[in-house]
């Protein structure tokens, strides 16, 4: 299968691919073959070479590929891959950089950035990761231009939050225990802020509801105000 796919076009390789990836569930796949495949095509949300495919299939490669890259990406914290290959089916594409053993994981309207060496992640929200990375990138680029310049005469570089070692950065527990929403959370394993990611998660992400103190005396409070009209 390996040879047929490195062999083939792409477009060639669509009725052949269409009937393996239907065949097998997302546990079922074979590593190489699914390796062999993301070299030629790319990943499904970010190559052209997927437009294609149905929905279901391109969804299914994309969950393999997070759990493939989340596995290896957390070998040394395997808390971590444990708390986030949860959500496998509702990731729409995982990207690495390798320069800061950096994994970031799109869920669309939230973002979930994550070191391997650090014990916590960041969540974010789509819109403030993308204005740090701008910011970020823009620093980078600045910096390479004054290369020459003497340290003293270069500005400050700008990290993202994720890069930062910031205290007082809001976290699980605190959306959770004392319902801070905040656009930028830390998501720390250790100890018994573990507990809380998945919870925040979950109603994060949209597989559950939202049954904190405060937000149920919101939702009493639109129902009564509804009663009366």
């Amino acid at each position: 299968m390996v040879r047929t796919i490195e062999s083939k076009s792409a477009e060639e390789l669509q009725p052949f691919l269409t009937k393996y990836l239907s065949s097998f569930d997302v546990s079922q796949y074979h590593d190489g073959v699914n390796l062999a495949i993301l070299k030629k095509l790319g990943q499904p949300n970010l190559s052209p070479d997927w437009a294609d495919y149905e929905k279901p299939l391109k969804d299914k490669f994309t969950q393999w590929y997070f759990l493939s890259r989340l596995k290896k990406h957390t070998f040394s914290m395997p808390k971590k891959y444990k708390v986030l290959s949860k959500y496998y089916k509702q990731v729409r594409s995982s990207l690495e950089m390798p320069e800061e053993n950096l994994m970031i994981i799109d869920f669309g309207d939230i973002v979930i950035a994550d070191i391997a060496d650090r014990p916590y992640s960041f969540f974010y929200e789509k819109d403030v990761f993308d204005k740090e990375m701008e910011a970020w990138e823009k620093s980078r680029e600045q910096e390479e231009a004054l290369w020459d310049e003497t340290e003293d005469e270069r500005p400050a570089p700008y990290l993202p939050t994720f890069l930062r070692m910031d205290r007082g950065v809001y976290t699980a527990r605190d959306f959770i225990i004392e319902e801070i929403e905040e656009p930028c959370v830390k998501l720390s394993y250790e100890g018994i802020d573990v507990l809380y990611i998945n919870e925040m998660l979950d109603i994060k992400i949209g597989l559950a509801p939202d049954l904190r103190r405060k937000q149920l005396a919101k939702l009493k409070n639109r129902k009564k105000a509804s009663y009366k009209q």
